[in-house]
């Protein structure tokens, strides 16, 4: 089995900090989802330690609102080559996570608009929907 592959989308066109906020908790859903791409802690030659980080590369990629939509439509639920998570629009619209759940429960289909995805596993599934997206600049 190959390596697998880690990779976020966003809808380049949010404002920096809301599409810094996208990839952040994005990236912090994959690797609670996802401990086994993580790695170990290290210390530098202070004696400081160093949490550990995805021991991989995570590339982040500039897409639209239409084409992160697209791709988490076109990714099954239970397909257990990609590991798929999403950051609806909502999510951002409030600062109290229950508040968000109760949002979210109302969206659904075409209502509901996502701000960006991660996707990690299986390089080659992953390359048919992310191979033609730029990486964000």
């Amino acid at each position: 089995m190959s390596k697998p592959k880690c990779s976020i989308i966003v809808d380049g066109e949010l404002p920096p900090g809301l599409l810094a906020n996208t990839v952040g908790v994005i990236a912090m859903a994959l690797g609670k989802l996802a401990p086994e791409a993580m790695g170990c802690d290290g210390i530098d030659q202070d004696g400081r330690r160093h949490h550990g980080l995805a021991w991989m590369g995570v590339t982040v990629l500039r897409g639209s609102q239409e084409i992160v939509s697209e791709i988490f439509a076109q990714v099954a639920e239970g397909d257990t080559d990609l590991l798929v998570v999403d950051c609806p629009v909502v999510a951002q619209a409030t600062r109290d996570y229950e508040e968000y759940l109760e949002m979210l429960s109302r969206q659904g289909g075409q209502e509901r608009r996502l701000s960006g995805i991660g996707l990690y596993g299986n390089t080659k599934k992953m390359a048919k929907f992310t191979g033609n997206l730029p990486l964000l600049r």
